[in-house]
């Protein structure tokens, strides 16, 4: 399902360059550009993924893709990494 949207999203431009934080991040903006439409963070919210935010050292925190575009501030913060649920031993990648 991640691969079918994901090769649905922009082209294949954009798909090279892009990041799953600079979708989250745009979509973060997009109270001041509202008409930003974000298949990807709404797929990421779905499955449950989890968005690493540090501060410092010191302050990591993961939540929520709605915890996140839901935080007052960004300054001096960046997302470090998007940890993806983990796939029960039933699921097969190919």
């Amino acid at each position: 399902m991640v691969c079918l949207v994901h090769c649905q999203v922009a082209n294949q431009g954009v798909r090279d360059v892009g990041t799953l934080a600079g979708n989250l991040a745009l979509l973060r903006l997009s109270k001041a550009v509202p008409d930003f439409p974000s298949d990807v963070a709404l797929l990421m919210e779905a499955v449950g993924v989890i968005v690493h935010v540090a501060q410092s050292d010191k302050k990591k925190k993961g939540m929520s893709v709605e915890q996140f575009l839901q935080l007052e501030d960004m300054d001096r913060k960046i997302i470090t990494n998007i940890t993806f649920p983990k796939l029960s031993e039933n699921h097969i990648f190919r």
